[in-house]
């Protein structure tokens, strides 16, 4: 009985056995990354990655929309991005070493979504006056 058992474990195990898993796919860049939710939970903002072109892609959480919102080039690094609203996303970036900051506006549209970028001054700051 024992013999039959061994040979059974045996079987199984050899398996079972995994192949290694390539550096290359290991890694490689996640297709999806920076996720963050709108304040009204509609869409979630993420940095993806698809055929080796990165951007910031907007995605709605019924499952209704995906579109890339802003391309971002290989000189272009962005350090992070905010939720100001549900249609304004903050953006701090850098451009060869240079610290940038710009507003992202969101258009919808029938159903579609495009953005209009806003640099900001690179001295000052965002300030709502009180009246």
């Amino acid at each position: 009985m024992r013999a039959i058992i061994f040979v059974a474990l045996s079987f199984f195990t050899s398996q079972c056995l995994a192949a290694p898993i390539p550096g290359k796919e290991l890694y490689r860049a996640p297709a999806m990354s920076q996720v963050s939710f709108s304040p009204d939970s509609r869409f979630i903002a993420a940095v993806t990655v698809v055929e080796g072109k990165r951007n910031l892609s907007l995605i709605g959480t019924k499952g209704d929309i995906y579109q890339d919102i802003l391309a971002i080039d290989s000189n272009y690094q962005l350090q992070e991005y905010l939720w100001i609203d549900s249609s304004t996303i903050y953006l701090d970036y850098t451009v060869k070493g240079t610290v940038r900051k710009a507003l992202l506006n969101l258009l919808e549209k029938e159903g579609n979504i495009s953005s209009e970028f806003i640099a900001l001054p690179s001295s000052g700051y965002i300030v709502d006056p009180l009246n």
